[in-house]
């Protein structure tokens, strides 16, 4: 059938296929580039987006590291742990600068707050002249780990005071897991800087974490 077809158009076919095979490839192939272009443009974006992610969170740790004292300040305010034992130091020292003794001091379980924070409830009597127990009692909101006055009961007798007192320490654990690391990070709002100004004013701990020891301890920690 192809034999019959004449000289001149086979010469046209000839020379039209090639030309329809070479524009068929050329669609394909131009199409393929197409979506690679886009392709590789998409990832150069994420590519420059992780960048920017990470540019942005090596200068808040960088500014993190360069006020390690405010980090030690917002951890002993609000520990990761149970910190029962800090706390009735702080009570002590601060008992002692008020001219108040302390005694009968009692700690309960943990406790999970509604706020989500944990706490732990403790309880002592202070005694002493009325004035030196009330001061005592105003300062206990001035200690860190975060400690609110709970309760005060006062019993006077022959010009002396007992009060029993009962307080509410807090802690919160630290995150499980991090972030992804090109998880944006932000900076701290006005209202979270006054925070950790107020924070810093707290009376600091002689010590935050308890030292290890080879004895097996008091069976009654609080006394």
């Amino acid at each position: 059938m192809f034999n019959k077809i004449p000289q001149n158009v086979k010469i046209i076919i000839n020379s039209v296929f090639p030309m329809l095979a070479v524009l068929i490839l050329f669609a394909f192939a131009g199409r393929f580039g197409v979506d690679k272009i886009s392709e590789m443009r998409t990832k150069m974006q994420t590519l420059q987006n992780n960048i920017n992610a990470l540019s942005s969170k090596l200068t808040i740790l960088e500014a993190v590291s360069s006020s390690q004292s405010q980090t030690n300040v917002v951890l002993s305010a609000l520990p990761s742990r149970n910190s029962s034992i800090v706390v009735v130091s702080q009570l002590k020292i601060l008992a002692g600068e008020q001219g108040v003794t302390i005694t009968n001091i009692k700690g309960g379980a943990e406790i999970k707050d509604p706020n989500g924070l944990s706490r732990v409830d403790i309880t002592f009597d202070a005694l002493g002249a009325r004035p030196q127990i009330m001061a005592f009692a105003g300062s206990i909101g001035g200690i860190a780990p975060l400690t609110l006055l709970d309760k005060i009961k006062i019993n006077e007798s022959g010009g002396g005071v007992r009060a029993n007192i009962s307080v509410k320490s807090y802690w919160s654990e630290l995150p499980k897991s991090l972030p992804s690391i090109t998880d944006q990070v932000g900076t701290f709002s006005n209202e979270e800087k006054d925070t950790i100004t107020e924070i810093a004013k707290l009376t600091q701990p002689l010590f935050i974490e308890l030292p290890a020891s080879d004895t097996g301890g008091k069976s009654e920690p609080f006394n």
